[in-house]
């Protein structure tokens, strides 16, 4: 829990008594009014001659107990304290039989305007817990559509309209035209911040907590109503379309809820693992309704937390977004943990080698293994080419730490891989996935029944069958199959490029589309700029152009980044914008044109919301075992997607792709988060036996954050997490994709 901080004291010439009205702080544009109405003195934040919030009574508690919700008590200030850009502002809100003792300091800065709470509780009440809260009123939310339409953003949960997630996700057009309050744990947020903007008047508004420790404990993974002084997370809240602003503390969750993990029926049961902490566990999967949490109603307990207001123009909401983002960045000055970048290559290595499985016509890694036995789980037991397997990419780490390593026996294990997909998946739109155990193709199906393929897997595992040509020629063997086998790819992209220079979310493997989605294909231009590169044919390069101004003017320039993630619907996701950012870097690195350095810009500034950038501590209860080690930290991971709060340590691989942006751009920030996604997305690999994992190298590929902190939906390893850590780690000394080709391999 956040400690209280001690503030300047406010000249005692101040008026003192909150009947003899009012007073009004400015600095700047920025100005705090005070303002009695109706009896109760509340404030009023404008900048300029815009009015931006308004909360008439500031002073809010409520009580729950062991089944839920006791009800609400508001009020104003009885008591007021202002001067200069100071002010000090205290009342009371006495709620079956407690009183509560609030007290608000505020200060107006530059930017913003900091409110720090302090709550004191005089008297008990035995099983019952409280928070408070404080509400704040917005004259542009809601404006649109009884606000299903208003853009916010709240980074890794919440993207403009939210247009483009699923119906069970928090602020989903669905869930908002029900007309309920939405309260969600800050713990979710990749920062604690929501903001506002207004398009009609190119105005914002946003919400913060400031010097947030978000601690919790175990009880809190289940659904019973928690009364617990250790909880220190709070809640943002949007009611009435959008017009209500609010902050709770500590942090209730409905009426739309992300259920822990552990209880979605979705691949591999932790259940057939040795370790198993699920079992004892009582939460269930429900998707609504109400999670409560609350502080003991004890005598003198207290609680404290410090908000801050933000009000200003902006020329959009990804500059207002991207703004704000940075300002609380700075604030929780998120820190590089380094990590044995070279011990943890080689684990990784090693565990890469290790787990290849010679299935005589094919060699690969199973998609899914379970970390504590080392074996393949009873689902996702297949060679996959792209995607969460990358067994492709697979073999480029084996090639490739084969020759650094001097050993021919590794270097064979990569060939195998290669030469069976570019043997036998099929030239143009290759198979995917390929049942080693029945020796039979494990394609996805279309809506019509037949195989069907993501082309996102196509891309790169189409694009790192280049890196691997690359890495051969430049030790004098020619692999004519294998770049064949991309090129093939190349022409097929060629053929089947839509008018608008746009390309289908999947196909059949006849090419016919199996999806009528066309956001996801950025992908596309980084594969087609580095087959330019190889092959010197311009028409590649052209295609990749043609594809990134349909993906800059349809989606990109209004900040929409959709369909990344295979595996979830075709929603909001971090992956999205990495692949953007990737693909218009490539692009200005073989055009030279600006325009599509500010488009890598623009999509790396969606990529970072999705970052952690605070500590999210796990429960640190003895006897309690999580998946997640305790001490290490939460910055630098990932939240992946929305419809639920996993994280993931994908960018880690991307670290290269900041340091380029850094460079080119000249903004020293890109190069701090490539700082951070290189060292701390390594910080739970295993790396001498310590996590009880069979092999070293391993690490749980997601986890919770939010209810269920530090589990994910079981205790897997993908392919992807091994290969990603070392891409990443290569591309610092050469701060290149890994993918980039020298000219002419052919």
């Amino acid at each position: 829990m956040e400690r209280a901080k001690r503030h300047p004291p406010i000249p005692s010439s101040s008026a003192e008594n909150a009947s003899e009205a009012a007073a009004h702080l400015s600095r700047g544009e920025l100005a705090l009014r005070f303002e009695e109405v109706g009896g109760e003195l509340g404030f009023v934040v404008a900048r300029g001659r815009h009015e931006v919030a308004s909360c008439r009574r500031p002073l809010g508690i409520g009580l729950i107990d062991s089944s839920g919700d006791r009800g609400r008590g508001r009020s104003g200030y009885s008591r007021l304290a202002a001067r200069g850009d100071r002010a000090r502002a205290a009342g009371a809100v006495e709620l079956q039989g407690a009183r509560f003792e609030i007290e608000d300091r505020f200060l107006l800065g530059d930017e913003g305007i900091e409110i720090r709470r302090r709550v004191r509780v005089v008297g008990s009440l035995e099983g019952v817990g409280f928070f408070s809260f404080l509400e704040l009123f917005l004259p542009a939310g809601g404006r649109v559509g009884a606000g299903v339409e208003d853009p916010w953003f709240i980074p890794g949960l919440w993207y403009g309209r939210n247009l483009q997630v699923p119906p069970l996700a928090i602020g989903s057009p669905e869930s908002r035209l029900k007309g309920s309050a939405l309260l969600f744990r800050e713990d979710r947020l990749a920062l604690p911040l929501v903001l506002h903007y207004d398009e009609h008047d190119r105005r914002f508004i946003s919400l913060s907590h400031l010097g947030a420790t978000p601690t919790t404990v175990a009880a809190d993974d289940d659904d019973a109503a928690l009364v617990d002084p250790r909880l220190g997370f709070g809640s943002f809240g949007l009611a009435d379309g959008g017009a209500t602003l609010t902050f709770c503390f500590p942090g209730s969750e409905g009426a739309v809820l992300y259920a822990p993990m552990w209880t979605i029926p979705r691949g591999n049961r932790q259940a057939d693992s040795p370790v198993n902490p699920f079992a004892a566990k009582r939460a269930s999967a429900r998707a609504e309704g109400w999670i409560w949490r609350a502080h003991p109603v004890s005598d003198r307990f207290t609680h404290a937390y410090t908000l801050e207001i933000g009000a200003g123009p902006a020329a959009s909401l990804l500059d207002a977004s991207s703004a704000a983002w940075r300002r609380l960045w700075s604030a929780y000055r998120p820190r590089v943990r380094r990590a044995p970048l070279r011990r943890i290559e080689g684990v990784s290595v090693a565990l890469l080698d290790r787990l290849v499985i010679d299935a005589g016509e094919a060699s690969g890694l199973p998609t899914w293994i379970d970390c504590f036995t080392g074996e393949p789980g009873k689902l996702q037991d297949t060679f996959s080419i792209g995607f969460v397997s990358r067994n492709l990419e697979v073999a480029l780490v084996l090639l490739k730490a084969g020759w650094r390593r001097g050993s021919p026996a590794m270097r064979a294990k990569g060939e195998r891989i290669l030469d069976f997909w570019t043997t036998n998946g099929g030239m143009g739109l290759s198979h995917t996935e390929y049942d080693y155990r029945l020796g039979a193709w494990a394609d996805a199906r279309s809506e019509a029944g037949l195989p069907a393929v993501y082309l996102r897997d196509q891309s790169e595992a189409h694009r790192v069958c280049l890196a691997c040509c690359a890495s051969e020629h430049a030790r004098g063997l020619k692999r004519a199959g294998w770049l064949a086998w991309a090129r093939s790819y190349g022409d097929w992209l060629l053929e089947h490029q839509n008018g608008d220079g746009s390309f289908h979310r999947s196909y059949e493997l006849s090419g016919r589309p199996a999806s009528s989605a066309t956001a996801d294909s950025s992908h596309v231009v980084a594969f087609l700029c580095d087959l330019a590169a190889a092959t010197g044919a311009g028409a590649y390069l052209a295609c990749a152009q043609a594809t990134a101004e349909y993906l800059w003017s349809t989606y990109h320039r209004q900040g929409l980044y959709f369909g990344g993630t295979l595996d979830n619907p075709n929603s909001i996701d971090k992956e999205a914008s990495a692949l953007a950012l990737d693909g218009y870097l490539r692009l200005f690195e073989s055009t030279s044109d600006g325009r599509w350095l500010e488009a890598a810009d623009r999509s790396a500034r969606i990529c970072e919301s999705w970052i952690i950038a605070w500590e999210i501590p796990m429960p640190a209860e003895p006897g309690v075992p999580r998946f997640y080690p305790s001490g290490r930290t939460t910055v630098g991971l990932q939240l992946i997607t929305t419809g639920f709060s996993a994280v993931d340590m994908f960018l880690g691989r991307q670290a290269g792709d900041f340091m380029r942006l850094a460079r080119y751009s000249g903004d020293r920030h890109w190069m701090q988060v490539a700082r951070i996604l290189l060292h701390n997305t390594k910080g739970l690999v295993q790396l001498h036996g310590e996590l009880g994992y069979r092999y070293d190298g391993f690490q749980i590929e997601h986890w919770a954050i939010g209810r269920g902190r530090g589990y994910g939906l079981n205790s897997g390893w993908l392919p992807w997490v091994a290969s990603s850590h070392v891409i990443g780690i290569w591309a610092r000394s050469f701060r290149r994709s890994h993918a980039a080709i020298p000219k002419k391999l052919a």
